[in-house]
């Protein structure tokens, strides 16, 4: 499990620690040091391109570092430094070695390329002369080194436009979030952490990347148990029109064997001799319905709910005002664990005081349209910050926010994890049902809603990208997916 923090954490625990006497040419030589150990294993000829900040002087530290080992180096920039360290570093380095960039450098004639333009600070769409040159980079058949990060890479919302893709980037200090979010997965490349000393000022996100991360949520059960021990999943929706998302969702709770011990499906009535004849291990029941749409009715909600640990609900359910009129009775009476996605979310914005009011834990999964329905947040606003996004609505709503994309969010407005298990496969209609279906089996064998979530995302983005061994990223479907969850919670258990 990796850590990540925003640029402003990094930005005042980098103060703090020069304030606690750690002076910051200290702290540009350690890091220089972690980039030339990064440099050990790639051999050829070296070009270190720097900036004018201080990421440019961690690449002015590290050409001294590199001169007095013997290894062949130049270094590129485009103005001196203009920062007090950088130039202590700039001044130390030899003046034969430091070339000015121009269109006529060719970055082919290096082995390894070292990136120290921009850093923790930057952000926006790169501009030139910078995009002309790092596209010049990106082109070279060179081994690319970050420094920090990615130069263009946004350190908070994980967009790159016009910048570094690295083959390996350092991290100095600390993974910062922007890694593991939007384009952050595609272009950092491997990411070697490089402890400096400086110690963090707020706590940091938890990044799920691999199958022990989530070990602990699997454990061997005891002899001594039930099928009511291990908890009762219920999933309610299905429509006249989209029949199929919630026998999808059932797969994840029952086919998947995420864990729980029993399954029910309530569905409407009229369509219940359809899911007769596919369902096996689950049982039916029927909820009133007029031409395949639910119809709200208290009692039967309540007989149907009775004893039921967590619900899923919202998978193919339709937007018919009954069903507004059922999720607000849900949250006014159920009291267990309730996870809400897909059309259940299109109702919730005008239900938020029904949400927080809620007795029920609640675990919301939207995808970036939905969250901006939630949140009157259009996509551009959502994407420069999408954990501080979903941190905002977890906290208004008290609830947990599992926010889907390239990189999921999971947080309860305090604590953050990112999930990078996952692959564009699972771009896909479906795929969320199936999340539910997970999530919900989780909750009902106690886990907690962050961890339900995380335990679900993992192992289904692990079980997608093993399925893509007889597979491929266009032709994949949920269901593909579904068939490897069981060789996946073997890993997990066994391995």
């Amino acid at each position: 499990m990796k850590s990540a923090i925003d640029h402003l954490t990094m930005r005042e625990s980098d103060l703090a620690e020069i304030n606690n006497g750690t002076g910051g040419l200290e702290l540009m030589r350690r890091a220089a040091v972690a980039l030339s150990e990064a440099l050990k294993d790639v051999e050829g000829r070296v070009a270190i391109v720097c900036g004018k900040g201080n990421n440019g002087g961690d690449g002015y530290a590290l050409s001294t570092i590199l001169a007095s080992e013997g290894r062949d180096h130049t270094l590129f920039n485009l103005e001196p430094p203009k920062t007090d360290e950088a130039k202590y570093y700039y001044d130390l380095c030899d003046p034969q070695r430091i070339a000015k960039l121009c269109d006529d450098v060719d970055f082919g004639a290096y082995d390894v390329i070292v990136d120290c333009v921009f850093g923790n600070g930057f952000g926006g769409a790169v501009g030139e002369p910078w995009r002309g040159i790092f596209a010049r980079i990106n082109a070279a058949d060179a081994y690319v080194i970050a420094c920090d990060l990615p130069s263009g890479l946004d350190a908070d919302s994980g967009k790159s436009d016009g910048g570094i893709v690295a083959d390996r980037t350092v991290a100095i200090g600390c993974c910062k979030q922007g890694m593991f979010l939007s384009d952050g997965l595609d272009v950092c490349g491997d990411i070697v952490v490089a402890d400096i000393g400086i110690p963090l000022v707020r706590q940091p996100i938890e990044v799920y990347d691999s199958l022990s991360d989530v070990k602990g949520f699997f454990p061997e059960p005891k002899s001594n148990i039930d099928k009511w021990s291990r908890g009762t999943t219920a999933l309610l929706g299905s429509s006249r029109h989209f029949f199929g998302a919630l026998l999808l969702a059932e797969q994840g709770v029952t086919a998947l064997r995420m864990g729980a011990g029993l399954n029910r499906l309530l569905v409407p009535e009229s369509l219940v001799s359809d899911f007769r004849v596919r369902i096996t291990e689950s049982t039916l029941t029927p909820i009133p319905d007029l031409s395949g749409e639910m119809v709200f009715d208290p009692e039967i909600l309540d007989a149907a709910l009775r004893g039921v640990s967590s619900l899923g609900i919202g998978c193919g359910w339709g937007r018919g005002q009954a069903n507004r009129d059922i999720l607000r009775y849900i949250l006014q009476n159920y009291k267990g664990r309730l996870v809400i996605d897909a059309d259940g979310l299109f109702f919730l914005k005008d239900l938020a005081d029904e949400v927080r009011a809620s007795d029920a834990d609640i675990v919301l999964t939207p995808h970036i349209n939905e969250f901006a329905r939630l949140t009157d947040m259009d996509r551009e606003e959502i994407g420069r910050d999408r954990v501080a996004a979903a941190k905002g609505l977890a906290r208004s709503l008290n609830v947990v926010v599992l926010l889907k994309g390239n990189g999921t969010i999971v947080t309860d407005g305090e604590r953050v994890s990112i999930s990078t298990v996952g692959s564009p496969a699972q771009a896909k209609a479906g795929s969320g049902d199936m999340l539910l279906g997970a999530i919900t089996a989780l909750l009902s064998r106690g886990l907690s809603a962050m961890s339900a979530a995380l335990g679900a995302c993992v192992v289904i983005g692990s079980a997608a990208r093993l399925a893509l061994s007889t597979n491929n990223v266009y032709s994949l479907l949920p269901s593909d997916t579904v068939q490897r969850i069981p060789e996946i919670l073997n890993r997990i258990m066994y391995e």
